[in-house]
């Protein structure tokens, strides 16, 4: 790059701080409207360095607004620059301390408008016994683990129902990941859903002690108007014809993933079929890959589910990872190794929020028939990362000190283990 190139961006930087870009007639910086519109390949993809750059400028005017609302549209400006300066990779772009407006130190980056996940499920209290020890009351619930995990990649906004008994302070905690909690409904006088359950010495199996479901029993998700524009949507363990309403109700959505279980296959299997064909994305366990497809081997289960609409199957394999599977091609991911697992309960949820955070901060696209498989199996990565880290401690514990950097270096981690 020229010398008098460099100059230019410089005066485009220091217009970007100040909020009111003073853009150089050749300058290869330039608005995040301007990006936006551009359609040939942006002059600043050539160097890392200027990415970087940019970012820093982006990330510098962001931190001097004063507004939250001000602040908002900053990033906003600075992850929409990202995803069209490097489209294949954003993370080149953005990087740093990305806290901002985002919750906790490093918690992650993402577009506050473009690219939210709605995570529709369970918020509940569980009482847990594993080898480790046993609480008697925490925080839990599908959509809990999903929109925690979730969070470090991008916005959430979850929809679920809890009991006038749900302490605040587990609401602030998720709205200190900046989880949108206006979906989450509170029946007055109602009860919190209610799990217990005790696993075994090598924690593989549990046994559940005892199920309130309580305002749980009645649950019927509305979204509300804010969330139904969004593009990607997790649906939980719930019921089929719920699953199925919920999915009707967004108008903008491009991409749909969501978990069953034995008990819907079994005795709700026409509603479950009904509804999974509309899916892109299924997440099962390989028992239930077996129960659904009516084959023992895993291969030919996958292929028989992926016959039943969903363009993408994963199939969880607990401590050995899990395997991905299209139409195309399939991806086995190993399960990390622990040195201690402290509690399991949440960790599948975890990968879910993991995969789908991912592929809603990298913007897939499913609607046209197409994906990048490289981008699915980065997903899958960061899948086993989050359900990792959920099991080092009890409950959501783990993710009040979580942070982007560890989330990062267990990625590299993975991937030194399994590339040759």
């Amino acid at each position: 790059m020229r010398q008098d190139e460099a100059d230019q961006d410089s005066q485009a930087l220091a217009g970007l701080l100040k909020g009111t870009p003073t853009i150089a007639r050749n300058s290869s910086l330039q608005t995040s409207s301007e990006v936006i519109n551009h359609t040939k390949p942006h002059p600043l993809q050539r160097s890392s360095r200027y990415i970087r750059k940019t970012g820093d400028a982006y990330l510098r005017r962001a931190e001097s607004e004063h507004s939250l609302n001000q602040r908002g549209a900053a990033i906003a400006d600075y992850t929409r620059a990202a995803v069209e300066l490097h489209p294949n990779e954003p993370s080149l772009f953005l990087h740093g301390d990305r806290q901002l407006l985002h919750g906790p130190r490093g918690a992650g980056w993402y577009n506050t408008s473009l690219m939210s996940l709605v995570v529709v499920g369970s918020v509940a209290y569980d009482g847990v016994e594993t080898p480790h020890g046993k609480v008697d009351r925490m925080l839990g619930g599908a959509a809990t683990y999903i929109s925690l995990a979730a969070s470090y990649f991008t916005p959430v906004k979850i929809v679920a129902v809890v009991g006038e008994d749900f302490a605040r302070e587990d609401m602030e905690l998720l709205a200190s990941r900046k989880i949108d909690v206006s979906g989450i409904e509170t029946v007055a006088g109602g009860k919190t859903f209610f799990w217990a359950g005790v696993y075994s010495a090598d924690m593989n199996d549990r046994t559940t002690l005892r199920t309130d479901l309580n305002v749980f029993a009645n649950f019927n998700p509305k979204l509300p108007e804010s969330y139904r524009s969004s593009r990607y949507l997790l649906l939980g363990n719930i019921q089929p014809a719920l699953q199925k309403s919920v999915r009707h109700q967004m108008n903008g959505v491009e991409f749909t993933g969501g978990d069953t279980m034995n008990y819907w296959i079994q005795d709700f299997r026409g509603e479950l079929l009904e509804t999974i064909r509309e899916w892109d994305f299924l997440l099962i366990n390989d028992s239930e890959a077996r129960m659904l497809s009516g084959c023992h081997n895993l291969r030919r289960a996958a292929q028989s589910v992926l016959e039943m609409g969903p363009k993408i199957l994963v199939i969880k394999r607990g401590e050995y990872g899990a395997v991905l599977f299209t139409r195309d091609f399939h991806f086995m991911a190993p399960g990390y190794l622990l040195e201690d697992v402290f509690d399991p309960t949440g960790a599948g949820d975890c990968f879910a929020g993991g995969f789908m955070g991912y592929l809603s901060a990298s913007g897939a696209r499913l609607s046209d028939g197409g994906y990048d498989a490289a981008q699915l199996r980065k997903a899958v990565i960061y899948g086993s990362v989050m359900g990792s880290f959920c099991c080092e401690k009890f409950g959501v514990d783990r993710f009040r000190t979580l942070t982007r950097e560890e989330i990062e270096a267990r990625y590299q981690e993975f991937k030194s283990c399994t590339d040759f």
